[in-house]
């Protein structure tokens, strides 16, 4: 178990390791779960620790019980949520991870204790990235129970209502090359300072009514050594492999293309 106050480096080696604290809530039975958050994102008691209230943590626990919302359209962008309000945090969301590999089917929302929390691991890209600039999701805090085989959860602060641009693309055509261009631009950014999101397709962008442009889903993302023209390629190509996939517009390839490729990254 970690604990009660650790660090974890983040993924831009430039950038100050970060302060996490951790808590623990016995819920109903014999159900316990544990709390892991930045520091500055919870209040102080008497004794100048970071705590969160017994109320939060039981509301939190509500919330890890209740259905995440069911995937609706092509690329949904983020999967796996569920939405709440918390005093303190204001509209939140929960985002859960499924598995893959041998188990995905008997135990398909749980991971093994020994290995890695994809959700601190999301939390720290997501700290890191934000951290030079681009535009995604605030993380909170993450929950998690079970010792053996883990469940767990990342809350973060409730993005405004929003389009992906595979919405974009086919309600909106005329507003597609503005917002892939901004999107370009947050691409361009992860690409200078080698941070690989892995994952990155149209349905990962999301564009808000005030028309800033958010790139989410970074549990897997990850700091490379690779030459900045590589990264930049496999960004390109899992992009257009999305797209020839779902059969979407060929026009979201062409503008990210364009859009990265006119001038070397390494430059």
């Amino acid at each position: 178990r970690l604990p009660s106050v650790f660090t974890l480096p983040m993924l831009h080696e430039v950038t100050p390791s970060l302060r996490f604290s951790a808590q623990d809530y016995l819920g109903a039975g014999v159900e316990s779960y544990r709390f892991t958050l930045p520091d500055e994102e919870v209040s102080k008691d008497a004794s100048g620790s970071h705590v969160l209230t017994s109320e939060q943590m039981k509301q939190f626990v509500a919330l890890t019980k209740s259905p995440p919302e069911k995937i609706s359209g092509l690329l949904g962008g983020r999967t796996g949520l569920i939405r709440g309000n918390v005093p303190g945090f204001g509209q939140i969301v929960l985002k859960s991870y499924r598995r893959g590999g041998a188990l995905r089917k008997i135990l398909p929302s749980c991971g093994l204790s020994l290995l890695p929390s994809r959700a601190l691991r999301e939390m720290k890209a997501l700290m890191s990235v934000r951290s030079f600039g681009v535009n995604a999701p605030a993380p909170l805090l993450v929950i998690s129970r079970g010792r053996f085989f883990r469940r767990e959860w990342l809350v973060m602060e409730e993005l405004p209502e929003h389009r992906t641009l595979v919405q974009i693309s086919t309600q909106a055509p005329d507003e597609l090359e503005r917002y892939v261009s901004l999107a370009t631009r947050q691409i361009e950014a992860l690409i200078q300072y080698q941070i690989l999101h892995v994952d990155l397709h149209p349905g990962n962008v999301l564009v808000t009514p005030d028309g800033r442009v958010y790139l989410v889903d970074f549990d897997h993302a990850e700091r490379v050594t690779l030459p900045r023209s590589v990264i930049r390629d496999r960004y390109l190509r899992r992009w257009r492999r999305a797209v020839i996939k779902h059969g979407l517009s060929d026009e979201l390839s062409e503008l990210l293309c364009a859009g990265l490729l006119r001038r070397s990254p390494d430059e």
